[in-house]
């Protein structure tokens, strides 16, 4: 019969396996993260996404939604084709 003393002791490696640290426990509740967790100091480039009356070639007064009705669909398939 063999005694206590006997058993073959081995080193552990992990932290969660030593009975002196507690293992670790995740958090769920974080959310992912995003180029401003890794660069809090980014420049502000929201600026540049902002519509100017100079950058519209047709004008103001340019009715889109009118002009679309009037596009002949069926022409247009032909001139692409």
């Amino acid at each position: 019969m063999k005694n206590e003393d006997d058993r073959v002791q081995t080193e552990s490696t992990s932290e969660s396996e030593n009975p002196a640290i507690p293992s670790p426990t995740p958090v769920t509740d974080r959310r992912p993260r995003t180029n401003r967790d890794w660069w809090p100091n980014q420049v502000d480039l929201s600026v540049l996404n902002k519509p100017s009356k100079d950058s519209d070639p047709l004008g103001e007064d340019f009715d889109y939604e009118a002009e679309f009705a009037e596009l002949d669909v069926e022409e247009l398939k032909r001139d692409l084709v």
